[in-house]
């Protein structure tokens, strides 16, 4: 038990890595941020959050500058969807204050892009670089903990090479997987196949990992799954509708192998928000609440390149229902576009999900980072974090 309160208190000071705000300028801790379904999230039963980041890329140069034309629109910050600007009640002061929490770089290479995508932002656990081509084998980014500076590292665990209808292979397709270091054995990557009826196959990536709940002696197996939705299977409702029916359908048939699939997460080519707070915030929250009674309003990202129309391509979209997880709505992360074609290409905004679970993630390492996790070793068998007994803890630097 005792262990379960160190790690609570250094989970709180690892929440110092984000920089978004509720509507009175205040710190908006991931617990407070809104969430999907009907089931609030519960501190004492939901012990731990699963952050998987989206660093989303483009395979092919013209939309890559198209959506450079509309960041010089809004001289050169983060582009707004629209309809979502249109409806915020706050100030315009408010809204630049939350539009300015994403920061909007140029870097030289993809692995500073992504480096830069998720530095200052709440450390995600995986990344998933969504097309392009493979990156480097290790990435870093740099966040302040506790008003110290830490720079945790990605390993690239799997590279999902995209393939066509005919068999080909496409650039379009590729994601490749990052895993942070001290969890490379808490989460594992896989690929599962899709069957849309009446539409045919592809391909999501799969991330896996295990829960203990140390009050209640539970062990639960989750799944995210990470998705790059082909355009044969978007465009209009009953094609969209018909999608995710088929990744709820998936989420069912794993139940009876004792998995929940918490949701799926990337670029779903939908053409509206699948389900109310699914598309990522800009910064945070305002002050106003909506109709649902719990959710607080927020600013969306411009998702696409189009001059014309704004589509809410990047969505993290829950499928559970019994209560195990809860999906929380996503946030937008650092732009860093590439500073010359031979860079790479972007067109839509990063982001970052967030989802709750019951019980702890284990095989953590913590001697992957031993300065990050003071006071703490790894118990036996499930690898759950227990107390040094010869160590007193100091809950200055670990990574949430």
């Amino acid at each position: 038990m005792m262990g379960g309160e160190i790690f609570d208190s250094l989970s709180v000071l690892g929440e110092d890595a984000t920089n978004s705000v509720n509507g009175d300028g205040e710190r908006l801790s991931t617990r407070s941020r809104n969430y999907q379904g009907n089931n609030p999230p519960l501190e004492e039963f939901h012990k731990e959050i699963s952050k998987i980041g989206i660093f989303s890329r483009e395979a092919f140069g013209k939309l890559g500058e198209e959506y450079k034309e509309r960041i010089s629109e809004v001289d050169g910050g983060l582009p707004l969807d629209r309809s979502s600007l249109k409806k915020f009640s706050g100030s315009a002061e408010q809204i630049e204050i939350l539009r300015g929490k994403q920061s909007v770089t140029e870097q030289d290479s993809a692995e500073n892009q992504f480096s830069a995508t998720f530095s200052g932002k709440n450390i995600p656990h995986v990344v998933a670089v969504i097309e392009g081509r493979a990156l480097a084998a290790e990435i870093s980014t740099t966040h302040t903990l506790a008003g110290q500076e830490v720079t945790p590292s990605f390993t690239k665990v799997e590279f999902h090479l995209g393939k066509r209808n005919n068999g080909g292979s496409d650039a379009r397709q590729n994601v490749t997987f990052y895993v942070r270091n001290d969890l490379k054995d808490a989460y594992h990557i896989g690929q599962r196949n899709i069957n849309v009826p009446g539409y045919g196959d592809y391909n999501v990536g799969v991330v896996s990992f295990k829960t203990f709940d140390p009050d209640t002696e539970k062990n639960s197996n989750f799944e995210t799954l990470v998705v790059h939705i082909p355009h044969l299977f978007v465009g209009n409702n009953s094609k969209e509708e018909a999608t995710h029916q088929a990744l709820l359908n998936y989420a069912e048939s794993r139940k009876g192998s004792g998995v929940i699939v918490t949701g799926y997460i990337g670029d779903t080519n939908y053409k509206s928000e699948i389900q109310p707070n699914s598309v990522p915030s800009v910064g945070g929250h305002g002050t106003k609440t909506l109709a649902d009674g719990v959710s607080k309003e927020t600013l969306n990202p411009k998702g696409n390149s189009s001059k014309k129309k704004d589509r809410p391509f990047i969505q993290h979209v829950a499928l559970d229902t019994s209560g195990e997880s809860i999906t929380f709505q996503p946030s937008t992360v650092n732009l860093a576009l590439p500073t010359s074609k031979e860079d790479g290409s972007i067109d839509h905004p990063s982001i970052e999900g967030y989802t709750a679970v019951s019980g702890r993630i284990v095989k953590r390492n913590p001697g992957g980072f031993p300065d990050n996790y003071p006071g703490l070793g790894v118990a036996e068998g499930e690898g759950s974090l227990k107390p040094s007994p010869t160590k007193k803890a100091k809950p200055t630097l670990a990574f949430p």
